[in-house]
Formats: structure tokens, sequence, C-alpha cells
């Protein structure tokens, strides 16, 4: 029997909690936080937080991110000025080779990267749009208002999606006279217990900066200076008088520095200060002046709190004549170059340090790499076997109920990683109990990075229907949530891709989806093995431009009969599959697999209790990969001269409690053989063998599966 399968980390925040303690590499098990820090609870990742499909791709892909605040759009510089410099900085950290995330609070929700149009909004509309500080969440957030995000929330919200790298034009600190009005910046609280490393220009220069770099201290902030010397920059000024503790002279030695600070578990962050570029300084003593006006001027109109670091700004660049406004476009673009070029450094060291390492097993990315792509549907089964004779009358039977996961992509994907193998499952569930069981409770041993949670829908459930003997009288599924599986689902996996030994791709994918799935395989000569999954979508691939590219596939009697009718009416002869003897179902089969075999490398029809029939050029003592010298499988050579071989295998005979299942064992058995370079005789052993243990099985999936195999 088939299924439809799915899975879920749609929306990267739902599992922040999770991955946060789970993914290692470049989305990194940061530790737990001392003090405060947005989002301390999982429950409010779950609730509020939503990051783009784009930073979400780079997270997977463990790709550099930059997260960039948004105060600075909304109440840093004079539009259009902010917006402008806004596009210029998410720019910067591109051409750097990084992924910018700007962090920003739209209609209640916090957005973890934003496009252009919600940029564009944030920079003009300024009512109802408030500057956000950590402690401003519960308010903006329950009002469903605008923020523009703080250093503070956003160095919080970067710690929890795992992002080690943030930049910004000068972080806050202790405000002049802050000595007796305790005046402190939420910023410097949440530098002391959030392990992510900021990029500024020091701090803003209207600020204590001694008792700043004394609090930092306290709080133990590792200070350091970007470039050949100590002196601590005054965001305007190259120098403020003051020096860090310590310099960094290249951006891959800030980026040791991050690294460490990750992997050593230590709970504050640290600051990267990037003096601002020569031709843009304004002398300190100049600043100095007109800094003292400033606050004179901002005490004696009462102007106190979150209000008087704009006003002072306003103030200065009034003073400076704009050359102010200037310099913070110019510092801040700066500090973008050499905040990506850090979070580069970053990830290098990272990916270095994955190849000395072996990871456990666990749900989320980790640095084995797949050797396995699934995708296709995660279902969760309702098997349901009478324990009585079905009568067609209104009656109650009595049966036995078992609920497991399902579906063709996630069972072949569980059973492959049962095998041995180390699959990476795409697809997509609901954020609901069913979605939340198939990920906790039936995927532990494989890699569910790609598995999307989508807000608000249902997890594709199917109810299936045995008599008394085992056989499958009826089913029921809901599967409309399998429609997510998207071309930009798979994009963020592309790398993946590129490197597997095998995509699998079952029936329940778009076909929009599977085309450019073909297409990308077919560029990076990654063999792909289509699974039809159900009558009605077993023609899905023969929709699209590329289908011819299939290395495998692997129908039944009935969706063999539909894809060759799709190909060419003229000729197929078509009996009633039930009608047939079991030796004329085989005949049957074995033309039918050869019309197929004409344009697919190896075709392998399923006939349930009968067995299986293979078609393909190789002889039967031939193998499907070859093993390089280094372990990794590649593909035979295609014998193009060769004719046909239709082959017929027997299935032993046994007497199944259940036969859900049993063909995705059977496929995953196979393709674990094959990859092992083994013989197209021992593959068919191996799919039988984990068949067998199947049937024997109420769930589709055995858990004791390995050491089946293992025994036989």
């Amino acid at each position: 029997m088939k299924f439809f399968l799915q899975q879920p980390l749609d929306r990267l925040p739902r599992l922040l909690g999770y991955l946060s303690s789970k993914q290692k590499g470049y989305i990194h098990a940061l530790p737990q936080r001392r003090h405060s820090s947005i989002i301390r609870q999982s429950s409010m990742n779950h609730e509020f937080i939503d990051v783009s499909d784009e930073v979400r791709c780079a997270l997977l892909e463990k790709k550099p991110i930059v997260t960039l605040e948004s105060a600075i759009i909304t109440h840093g510089m004079p539009h259009p000025t902010n917006v402008e410099t806004a596009f210029q900085v998410q720019n910067i950290v591109r051409q750097n080779g990084a992924t910018p995330a700007t962090i920003a609070i739209v209609k209640g929700r916090i957005k973890v990267g934003i496009d252009d149009e919600t940029l564009l909004h944030l920079g003009e509309v300024k009512e109802n749009t408030y500057k956000t500080s950590y402690r401003d969440l519960p308010f903006v957030l329950s009002q469903k208002m605008n923020g523009g995000t703080t250093v503070s929330t956003t160095l919080a919200v970067s710690n929890s999606i795992g992002v080690p790298v943030m930049v910004t034009g000068g972080i806050g600190g202790v405000h002049r006279g802050g000595e007796t009005t305790m005046d402190v910046s939420a910023d410097l609280i949440e530098l002391g217990c959030t392990p992510v490393g900021v990029v500024c220009s020091g701090a803003k220069s209207i600020l204590d900066i001694e008792r700043t770099l004394e609090y930092l201290e306290t709080q133990g902030v590792l200070v350091a200076t970007f470039g050949s010397n100590k002196d601590f920059p005054a965001f305007y000024s190259r120098k403020s008088g003051f020096s860090s503790p310590y310099n960094v002279k290249t951006t891959e030695e800030a980026a040791k520095l991050l690294d460490i600070m990750r992997h050593s578990e230590l709970r504050s962050g640290i600051v990267i200060a990037v003096p601002v570029p020569e031709s843009n300084s304004i002398p300190s003593d100049e600043m100095e002046d007109i800094i003292k006006n400033a606050v004179q001027e901002a005490n004696q109109k009462g102007i106190k709190g979150k209000d008087i670091t704009p006003y002072i700004l306003s103030h200065v660049a009034k003073s400076t004549e704009g050359r102010s406004l200037s310099t913070n476009v110019a510092l801040i673009q700066n500090n973008a170059a050499v905040g990506a070029k850090i979070a580069v450094d970053l990830s290098e060291l990272c990916l270095t340090r994955s190849t000395h390492n072996t990871m456990p097993r666990g749900n989320g990315p980790t640095e084995k790499k797949p050797n396995v792509v699934v995708i296709g549907g995660a279902v969760v089964d309702h098997i349901t076997k009478l324990s009585e004779p079905y009568k067609a009358d209104g009656r109650s039977h009595l049966a036995h109920i078992v609920q497991s996961g399902g579906g063709v992509g996630r069972n072949m994907a569980d059973a492959l990683g049962r095998l041995g193998a180390w699959p990476l499952l795409v697809s997509a569930v609901g954020d609901d109990l069913a979605g939340l069981y198939i990920r906790r409770d039936t995927l532990a041993h494989l890699d569910t990075s790609g598995v999307r949670v989508v807000p608000g829908g249902r997890t594709a459930v199917y109810t299936l229907l045995l008599t008394s003997e085992g056989d499958c009288h009826t089913g029921a599924g809901d599967m409309e949530i399998l429609g997510n599986i998207s071309t930009d689902m798979v994009q963020c996996h592309k790398t993946t891709l590129a490197s597997s030994a095998l995509v699998v791709l079952d029936g329940n994918v778009p076909v929009e989806t599977i085309n450019y799935v073909l297409q990308q395989c077919h560029a990076s000569q990654v063999p792909v093995w289509f699974e039809p999954t159900d009558i009605h979508k077993a023609a899905k691939p023969l929709q699209t431009d590329s289908w011819m590219t299939i290395d495998f596939v692997s129908p039944n009697f009935n969706e063999l009969s539909i894809m060759c009718k799709a190909l060419s009416n003229d000729k197929c002869h078509f009996f009633d599959y039930l009608d047939l003897s079991d030796e004329d179902v085989v005949k049957e089969a074995q033309y039918l697999a050869s019309l197929l075999g004409e344009h697919v490398r190896t075709v392998i029809a399923t006939l349930g209790h009968r067995g299986i029939v293979i078609c393909r050029r190789e002889d039967a003592d031939e193998p499907f990969f070859l093993i390089s010298s280094d372990g990794h499988a590649k593909r035979l050579p295609h014998q193009s001269s060769r004719s046909l071989q239709a082959r017929f295998y027997p299935a032993p005979v046994c007497q199944p409690v259940s036969v859900s299942g049993a063909g995705d064992c059977w496929n995953a058995g196979f393709i674990s053989a094959a990859l092992q370079g083994k013989t197209e005789i021992s593959c068919v052993k191996a799919g039988f063998s984990a068949a067998l243990c199947s049937l024997a099985a109420t769930s589709a999936v055995p858990l004791n599966l390995e050491i089946t195999q293992k025994q036989r």
C-alpha cells in the first residue's frame, strides 16, 4: 500500500527553542541566557516571530547571516535617507557574501527579514511606529503596532534564531549623568546575557563613553577595536579618548573571537568597535562641544528616556549642517561590510570545525551531509484492522486501531534512516498536534530540517481500513497541505540536492516542484527516484519537460498502466487487474515496464504478493551505483546500446499483519543496498527483507527494521 507524506520547519521561529538546543554549525546551540532576552520561552517564539524565506533558507543551508536593527530606519535618520541607507546596507551585506536579516515589528509580529515594501512603509510612516527596546515588546506586540527594533531587541531575536553576528551604527550606553539618573541603555544589559557579536562604531558619542566601557566590563562583555590600535571609537569620531581592552586586526581574528564565544558556551556578547572611515570622521573636540550644548538643551526641555537620543542626534545634524548624517551613513555602511565579512569567516570556521566532528543523529541540521534527499508527504496514519469480517450493513465492527507515522516520503526516509542511510526529508506539516507527533515521535533518527510547519495548516492524515486478513479494504486521506511542498521550499536545500547520491520524489509533490527538482538534479548529475504513490498522481512527472531524466521509477501495476497510457494510448493493452492470473500479471507488467523502460533507466514494478519486475539494460549481476575510493556512490554509466531486460523476482511467502508501508520499506531496503554498490540480485533481496519486516508489523515502518535486516 502507498501513502502520503510531508514535514515541518516552515517558519524557523516555530521551532526556535528546539533549534537553539539542537542545531549545530551556523545554527548553533546557543546557551541559556542568564538574564533577560527576547523570547526567553519557546512559546513566545512560536507565537510572534516570522522568518522570511530568504533568511530561513540561509539558516537551513548554514550560510552566513547578518542581522540588522530597524530603529535606525524608524527613528535614527530622516526620510528618505533612512530608507536609502537601509537598502544600501542590505546590498552591502549581500555583496560581501552574507544574507541580511533586518529585524522589525510589523502589526504585532516580529519579522526577521523584511521585504522592500515593508521597509519603505516603516521608513515613511511614523504614526503608531514605536522605537522598541526589549521592555517595549509586550506593549507593541499586544497592540499590533509597528516597531523599529533597538540593539537590545535585535540582539535577543538574533540569539533566538541562532545568528551570532549583528550590525548597527552604534550601541546605547550609560547616558551623561547616568551615575545619578540611572539612565543606562538596555543594550548593555542584553549584551551581558546574549552570546552575539555586535559590529558597531562604538557607543554613540552623546553618551558617557568611559562609564559605558566600565559597565560593559562589569557585564562580562568583551570589547575589541577593529584595527591596528585599541582606540575606542566615538561614533562620529575615530577616537573617544578611551581604549578598548583588546583589538583585532582582521575579520578572521574577529570571527575567531565569536567562534570561541559560541563553542565555549560563554553567555555574554562581544562588541567589535569599528572606527568610522577617516574621510568621514568628525573631530572629537568639535563633536564634544556640539553634544554638550544638545544635552543641556534637552535637560532644559525635560526630554528624557528613549526620546533623548533622537533629539540630540537631530540637534547634532543641524549644528554640523548635515555632516553628522553623512558620517552616520558612512559608518553604518562600513560596519555592514566588516560585519558581513566576519559572518562569512565565522561560517567558514564552522564548516572547518564540522569536518573534524562526527555529529550524533537528531532532528535538526547537522554537519553530517545527507546522502539521500527524500521529498514527499509526511502523514499521520490511522490504521484500522478489523477483528471480524466486514459487513456493509451499518454496524460497528470490532477492530484494532493504531496511529503511526505514514506517507510515502516519510516512510521511505524513516526506513532509510533505520537502515543506516542519513536522509534529509523535505515535506510540510501543520502547526497542530499531528504535526508535532510526526516531527517529535517518528523522525528522531534523521535530518528533518527540510520539514516546514505551515501556520494554520492541517497535517496530512490518512485513514486505512484493513480486512481481518490484513488486506486493504478502503482508505481516505486529507492531503491538502502537501501542496505546500513548493519550489521555494526545495530551493533552500539546493546545495544538499547537488551533493547527494540520490534524490527521491513521491507523487504527493506538486508538478512544478517535480520539474524543478528534475532540472536541478540533471544539472548536478544526481539520479532521481520517483515513487508514484497513487494512480491519480502517477503521471505527474510526464507533465514536466524533464521527466525523461528520471533514473528510477517504482510503480505498482495500476500506476505503471496509468504511466504507460499517458505515454502512448495505442501501444498499451489494459486488462482488469483483478481478473488476470498471476502469470498474466507478470507478463503484462514486463511488457508495460519495457515500454516505460525506453525512457526511464530503471523501472521497478511492484506486484504485491506476486513479487516485482525490474526492467533495465544492465544484467542482474551488475550494480546500480559504483562506489568511489572515498566511499561516495555514483550512478553506473548508462548502457544505452544494450537491449532492455525485464526480470521477475517472486516475493517470499508470508502471512501479513498489515501491507501498509511494505512497498516503501522494500524501496528503502533496495536503495540502501544499491548505494553500497551491491548487485541487482542483492538489492532485491534487501528490498524483500525490509518488506517482510514491515508486513509482520502494524506500523508502516517497524522500529526493529534495522535489527531485523542485520539478522537476515
